[in-house]
């Protein structure tokens, strides 16, 4: 796969160039900070500190309260749900399929002008690439429209079939590989990229600059969404809640992330800051900030939304766990319990608080029949180098996979005997919840995901302090079942799942959008604003009531007061 990448911005080469890949990889790494070095515990703070200031002229200081309100959350259930969700039109969507690879004579992307004669045929032949190159590497400029390639037009021509890709803000690169079905080594691999890992990390953090700020907020004026849902308190959360305040938009946010361990994740355990007092102050007074921004906070389960309310929130609280594409992982085999051999599996990012290391000691007390997986990719190279040499000296049947597709781990779970998890904290893992539903049994330490989610009908929840050997005992428990009883645990792990398909989370969460939206609507003002339209339709000239209804289209809420005084006065005239 060719899979450039090429800012989206000024820096992108004219018709006439030929696209360097030097140029556009190290343009990328400007936008995305790659070439950067961790940060010091200054910067970190500095940068908490302006987003406290942010998130305080919105609303202003909340203090922490010390008795948390008596409010409970409000589970939503789907199936008492009484309307239907409309079905929005489908949005074509780029999916290109598997094309035959050839080994390139170069690795640059060139540039082609069109010659009178061409053909898309006859283009891809001179260059020995497939047709569906020709259109896939210039949709961005031309469409998937085989008539826009004209002669004078100028094209780009991959060295390879593949795609060519632009970046765009707020994209990872997680995400990009999930969407044309590759694997993050895949579009870092391929030499032609000029890609180097120890350098851009796991590319899945763009660089907030003003330019991408300034194409975000373009991006919501123009799209203007009824409801601003973040996901993420961190930068670009708080931009998305700086946009949906200024222009009285509601604000939803999923805790993923328990306040009292925010400082554990991303870039702070990267940067090993946690547990320090200076930025855990700051970062609890940014946290308080960001919840008082939010209309709605959604705790994936009764724990989350308890310590959400303990650290102080008193809004209103929503109970909705994470969903999935379950139909993705429900393949109508199992892994086959006749086998001699037994597939343990563990996905997730390689780190100290995934807890691997405690896993390979598990491995340590398994018979040599016991082969574990661990899908994922480091979050630094120095832990994934300690993992491996703990494997080598001690080997272990242990395989380092590294980052797969979504759609390469849902075959791998179903010819997984036992999901193993050692995680510290998941306040609701998604993988956990993929191997449930591939009917794939959950041996687990007590997590906020493994207490929920997994007991002795699929699987084995043990005590956090469990001791790698009584890991290994229930693992071994599991994988000596005779056929049937095994059978019956994965069965059993398939149904303790099904309730979280993303179409039902979808709908408990769509009603939660409908519920705050009637109680802004219901408790805001009427507008004189919202009679204008009847108002303009009395109006006799014809060219008064054209201004005044491209004024209407054009206000902003912001401006509405202000615009209010200006167009009655008119209207009265």
């Amino acid at each position: 796969m060719d899979n450039h990448t090429q800012p989206n911005n000024s820096d992108t080469p004219s018709d006439s160039e030929t696209p360097s890949m030097d140029t556009a990889r190290d343009n990328l790494a400007r936008r995305s900070g790659w070439h950067k070095k961790p940060g010091s515990i200054a910067a970190l703070l500095l940068v908490l500190a302006a987003l406290i200031l942010i998130s305080a002229w919105l609303t202003g200081s909340p203090a922490k309260t010390t008795q948390p309100p008596t409010p409970s959350p409000t589970p939503l259930n789907a199936p008492q749900l009484a309307y239907e969700i409309e079905t929005a039109t489908a949005v074509p969507t780029f999916q290109p399929t598997a094309l035959p690879t050839t080994e390139p004579t170069r690795a640059e992307v060139i540039s082609y002008v069109i010659q009178e004669g061409d053909t898309i045929f006859s283009i891809a032949y001179k260059f020995g690439i497939a047709p569906e190159t020709i259109l896939w590497s210039n949709r961005y400029e031309l469409g998937d429209d085989p008539e826009a390639y004209k002669p004078g037009v100028s094209i780009y021509i991959l060295p390879v079939d593949g795609v060519y890709h632009t970046w765009q803000t707020g994209e990872g690169l997680n995400g990009v590989s999930d969407f044309y079905g590759v694997s993050p080594d895949d579009i870092i691999n391929y030499p032609g990229n000029k890609l180097d890992r120890a350098s851009q990390g796991s590319l899945s953090m763009p660089l907030l600059s003003a330019l991408n700020v300034h194409l975000i907020f373009k991006f919501l004026d123009e799209f203007k969404p009824d409801v601003v849902h973040i996901h993420d308190p961190a930068l670009l959360g708080v931009m998305g809640q700086f946009w949906a305040k200024l222009n009285r938009v509601p604000v939803f946010y999923t805790a993923h992330v328990l306040p009292s361990r925010v400082l554990d994740f991303g870039a702070a355990e990267l940067l090993h800051q946690a547990n320090n007092p200076a930025t855990e102050a700051i970062a609890e007074r940014y946290l308080l900030n960001f919840y008082a921004n939010c209309d709605a906070v959604i705790g994936l389960n009764q724990t989350a939304a308890d310590e959400v309310r303990q650290f102080g929130y008193s809004g209103r609280m929503i109970i909705i766990p994470n969903g999935r594409n379950l139909e993705m992982f429900h393949a109508p085999a199992l892994a086959n319990p006749a086998s001699p051999a037994r597939e343990l599996a563990f996905v997730g990012f390689l780190s100290k608080r995934k807890n691997q290391a405690f896993l390979l000691e598990v491995m340590k007390h398994l018979p040599a029949s016991y082969h574990l997986t661990l899908y994922g990719e480091p979050l630094s190279p120095d832990h994934l180098e300690e993992l491996q040499q703990t494997v080598a000296a001690h080997a272990l049947n242990v395989t380092f996979a590294g980052q797969r597709s979504q759609q390469e781990i849902a075959a791998a779970l179903q010819q997984t005997h036992i999901f193993v998890s050692a995680s510290k904290m998941e306040v609701q893992s998604l993988v956990v919840i993929e191997a449930l539903a591939s009917g794939t049994p959950v041996v687990g330490l007590s997590n906020e995901t493994i207490d929920e989610l997994v007991d002795e009908s699929n699987g084995a929840c043990l005590p956090k302090d469990a001791s790698p050997e009584e890991f290994a005992r229930a693992v071994q428990r599991i994988g000596e079942l005779p056929a049937p009883e095994y059978q019956a645990l994965c069965q059993a792990a398939r149904r303790r799942v099904q309730h979280l398909d993303w179409s039902n989370i979808m709908a408990r969460t769509v009603e939660s959008y409908r519920q705050v939206l009637a109680e802004k609507a219901a408790a805001q003002p009427k507008s004189p604003l919202a009679d204008l339209p009847a108002l303009v339709e009395r109006i006799p000239d014809e060219r008064l009531r054209q201004v005044l209804a491209d004024l209407q289209e054009r206000i902003s809420p912001p401006l509405e007061e202000l615009v209010e005084r200006l167009v009655l006065s008119l209207i009265h005239i």
